[in-house]
Parts: structure tokens; C-alpha cells; sequence
């Protein structure tokens, strides 16, 4: 009696595998860091704002008007990192401005199904199906935070982002008893499909300490829910919104001495 295989999951994925160079994106994002990071010295030095570095864990998913997605999927784990500038504009209010990298994306569990040639189940195995996108994302924040060396702090704003890459994995699947490939372990970028541009809407909440008259230290719980269907028009009909959580550390130093205060509105 011979076997065939049913893939449950798998079935909805396109396959149309998309050429793109590797070496164009590190080139885009680099620049496009660069130049932040050189506006951002050129700013703070004239007005003595404070320098902001950012990173932290990310858990993100979507949402989606197909079923398929909502129930099936898991959280993806990923780091966010970057740098920016914040300027004080009263006591308690300052506006922030960043340039990050950002890993987002979600997790399909979905089952693979043996069946015979009859179509009888002969048993089932479990797959995980990774979507991962790679952005470079430009928040704009608003930021309120109470005075004192000890403070909390909340901000909201918008965050447009660029994608650098949009790709599936698929893990290799072999026969238990015989070792046979059944189904080969892939990835395939789909960055063509997505909308280059994405924006989404960002709040946090925080609370820090004042290590000296320089430096800022606070830690922030944020989340970010897209705005904008991440499909390009036409490729697809289900409606997709990027959603993502993140842990960051915001490590804020005043470029002027005994201004960290007055850059910062922690005074």
C-alpha cells in the first residue's frame, strides 16, 4: 500500500519567489541611518537636546479580516534597536524622534495530514509557518513625564515605516520511519507584495531615574497598531494590519553638561 501526503496549512501559501538584492537593502537602511544620526548631532549640539539610544524585545502579530490568519496564528519574538533626539517643550512635555530597526511578523501553526491512497487519515504532524518582516521605522512621539529624579513617563505619536524585507520559512518536514524529504525546508521573499510603506499608531507608558546631571535611564512598555493594509493593492483580497508590543530601554545622555533637566523636562 503506498501513502500520499495532504498539506492542511501549507496549501494557501503563493509560491511566486520574488529576486530581490540583499545588498540594496543594507545599502538603503545604512544611509538612511546615517543620515539620522548626522541630523540628529548637527540638532543637539545647537540647542542642547539630549541623544536617545533605544532597544528592547518585540512580540508582534496581525490582524486580518481571513479567519485563516486570526485563528491559526502565534506571537513572533524580535529585537528592536536605534537611536534619536528629544527636545524639550515645556516641564513635563518633550517631542521624540527616532530611527529603528524593527522585527516584526507572526508565527501559522498549521497540521500536515497523511492520508492513504483511499484518502484515509494515516496521521497528522504539526508545522510552524514563519512570516517575518524586517522595518526601518521613523516614530514621531509626543512625551509627557512627571518631575523628579524618580518619574514616569507616557508618549503617543505616529510611527511611518519602510520595509526592507518580507519572507516566509517553511521548516523541513521528513518521514518519522524512512527519513524521506517530504517536504524541503524554504524561504521565499514576497517583499513585492507588501506595501513599501507602512504607518502605524504607537503609545507607551514608562518610568525612569535620573543617573546625573547627563543621563536619563527609563524603561518603557509600547504598542503599535498598524494602520494600513500591508497588502500592495490587488495582490491579495484579505485585508492585513501589522500589531507589535515591545520592552525598550531608553537611554537618554544631554550633549551639554547639566542640561539633561532642561533637555529632557525631568527637572
Amino acid at each position: 500500500m503506498g501513502w500520499i501526503m495532504q498539506v492542511v496549512c501549507v496549501q494557501y501559501l503563493p509560491y511566486r519567489t520574488v529576486q530581490r538584492s540583499t545588498m540594496e537593502r543594507i545599502l538603503k537602511t545604512t544611509s538612511l541611518c546615517l543620515a539620522v544620526v548626522g541630523l540628529v548631532h548637527g540638532v543637539s549640539a545647537q540647542t542642547g537636546g539630549a541623544v536617545v539610544a533605544l532597544a528592547g524585545p518585540s512580540f508582534s502579530m496581525v490582524s486580518s479580516d481571513w479567519n485563516f490568519y486570526t485563528d491559526h496564528q502565534t506571537f513572533r519574538s524580535g529585537f528592536n534597536f536605534g537611536a534619536g533626539y528629544r527636545y524639550r517643550l515645556s516641564p513635563h512635555w518633550s517631542v521624540q524622534a527616532a530611527a529603528l530597526a524593527e522585527q516584526k511578523g507572526f508565527l501559522i501553526d498549521g497540521d500536515i495530514a497523511f492520508t492513504d491512497v483511499n484518502g484515509n487519515l494515516y496521521r497528522n504532524q504539526s508545522m510552524t509557518i514563519r512570516f517575518h518582516y524586517a522595518y526601518f521605522s521613523l516614530p514621531v512621539l509626543l512625551r509627557f513625564n512627571t518631575s523628579g529624579k524618580t518619574y514616569t513617563c507616557a508618549t503617543a505619536g505616529l510611527v511611518p515605516s519602510l520595509l526592507n524585507k518580507a519572507s516566509v520559512k517553511i521548516p523541513g518536514l521528513n518521514d518519522p520511519n524512512t527519513g524521506e524529504v517530504l517536504i524541503p525546508a524554504s524561504e521565499t521573499d514576497y517583499t513585492e507584495d507588501y506595501q513599501q510603506v507602512d504607518l502605524g499608531a504607537r503609545l507607551s507608558i514608562g518610568a525612569g531615574r535620573r543617573i546625573n546631571d547627563r543621563i536619563l535611564i527609563d524603561l518603557n512598555l509600547e504598542y503599535t497598531h498598524g494602520l494600513m493594509n500591508m497588502w500592495k493593492e490587488g495582490a491579495y483580497k484579505d485585508h492585513l494590519l501589522n500589531r507589535s508590543a515591545a520592552l525598550m530601554v531608553h537611554v537618554a545622555y544631554a550633549l551639554k553638561s547639566g542640561t539633561v533637566a532642561s533637555a529632557t523636562g525631568t527637572e
